[in-house]
């Protein structure tokens, strides 16, 4: 299979997405997409156990155990320094100063995950869809990837898409 096939597959999926918290991780460490976020393969190790140790399962937002609540906790933890509960969170003291960077690369993320999630929902006009799968391109694979495999795949489907544009053009002329 093709990693870079395979992660643009998963994010076409997002708005049937239930943002599961290994799903979510998975996607953002295929090589391109870690590259485009500049998130390295050690990071992810560290992620994995905030992850755990936070208890984010399912979901973006709202619910317990959602991205938004575990995260709430480690930001609140980082914060105020304590595990005492705080307004009902309980935090969640983990991260040291040089991890603060790799926390907010991983929430950036998030919010481009959250935003696709919204983004590719619904009926949109051929011109529309060109534009958006575009932009997701944009927004979670580098311009050039370093590997020449992953900058073939990339420009591939940034060709794949152009094409689709312009065959949807033709046909409503």
């Amino acid at each position: 299979t093709e990693p870079v096939a395979d992660a643009f597959a998963i994010l076409l999926a997002l708005p049937d997405a239930r943002f599961g918290a290994e799903e979510v991780l998975s996607l953002l460490a295929a090589p391109a997409i870690a590259e485009r976020l500049a998130l390295e393969a050690n990071d992810f190790a560290a992620l994995r156990e905030w992850v755990k140790l936070s208890g984010a399962r399912l979901g973006i937002e709202g619910a317990p155990f959602s991205w938004a609540w575990a995260l709430d906790r480690l930001l609140l933890g980082h914060a105020s320094g304590e595990d005492a509960d705080i307004g009902g969170v309980a935090p969640l003291p983990l991260l040291e100063a040089g991890q603060l960077a790799v926390l907010d690369r991983f929430l950036q993320a998030l919010r481009r995950l959250a935003h696709w999630h919204h983004a590719l929902a619904g009926e949109h006009a051929p011109a529309q869809w060109r534009e958006r799968l575009l932009k997701l391109l944009e927004d979670f694979f580098p311009e050039r990837a370093q590997d020449p495999r992953d900058r073939l795949a990339i420009d591939t489907l940034r060709g794949l898409v152009a094409r689709f544009g312009r065959q949807a053009q033709d046909a409503q002329m």
